[in-house]
């Protein structure tokens, strides 16, 4: 198991390195470096944006942190007197119950031509592999219904992610050491805690690509793709924030959610 994902560690960092190098420039944010920040030749100003502390970034990966950190309310006060050139956030996005508000607060910090840099791990990563991955429909929703992870609709994934979790490791993952019946009480446990950091959702790349083409839809800004590549278990996805505009055409996949609902709403009466 180490082993497999060292070596899936060295393919995303090569494949990071690659393609940050080819299209990040200029002076920007880093969201959830962690323990492995990025370090590409365009890049001449760096600031790290982290909804924890210094501390609590040394105690969760258990080494020294060498870099400082704001907060994404601090980022955004900075961003509007001074738009950054480019946005960065690896493996981060997963980890939101709302990926489309938090996408829109992130491309905020961008100013018109400025890229965003994200990567996120695939379903065909071994930490998603057996887990259903999640529709547009729902990721859509989770945006228009205001979802933040206490919601009954966000509840399911908290169980989805353990048992994944569980069947890729099940001697270190703590919910599995003492047998079935505190595997099921953890669990349930689980489901009644607030504030969890965990992977919400499993994505595929076409619904990640729709996810972050809805965040711009719903800002009313334009956006063009530079690249997307899928590769190490994970999708890599580089795009260009383009400018606000009065009326944006709407994407096919929300035009069909919208009939979907408006069919669902008419039941109603």
């Amino acid at each position: 198991m180490t082993a497999i994902r060292s070596k899936l560690a060295d393919h995303d960092a090569e494949n990071r390195a690659i393609i940050g190098n080819q299209y990040v420039r200029g002076r920007g944010f880093e969201i959830g470096a962690g323990a492995t920040p990025s370090h590409y030749g365009g890049i001449t100003e760096l600031t790290f944006v982290d909804k924890r502390s210094i501390p609590e970034l040394e105690t969760l990966f258990g080494e020294k942190v060498r870099y400082q950190v704001i907060n994404l309310e601090t980022a955004r006060a900075r961003a509007r007197d001074s738009p950054a050139d480019f946005l960065i956030a690896h493996h981060v996005l997963e980890h939101t119950p709302n990926p489309i508000e938090t996408l829109s607060e992130w491309f905020s910090l961008l100013r018109s031509g400025g890229r965003f840099f994200l990567s996120i791990p695939s379903e065909s990563h071994r930490c998603e592999a057996d887990r259903i991955p999640t529709p547009i429909e729902h990721l859509v929703d989770d945006y228009l219904f205001e979802r933040n992870g206490d919601d009954y609709e966000s509840k399911g994934h908290i169980l989805s992610f353990i048992d994944q979790w569980t069947a890729i490791a099940p001697d270190t993952f703590w919910y599995a050491r003492e047998g079935v019946r505190q595997f099921a009480a953890a669990s349930l446990s689980e489901l009644r805690r607030s504030a969890h950091d965990l992977h919400w959702h499993t994505f595929t790349a076409p619904v990640v690509k729709m996810t972050i083409e809805a965040a711009f839809y719903f800002a009313g800004v334009e956006m063009e793709w530079r690249c997307v590549e899928e590769a190490a278990g994970a999708v890599y996805l580089v795009g260009e924030k383009g400018d606000t505009v009065d009326e944006i055409a709407t994407p096919a996949f929300l035009r069909e959610h919208r009939e979907a609902l408006r069919k669902a709403a008419g039941r109603i009466g």
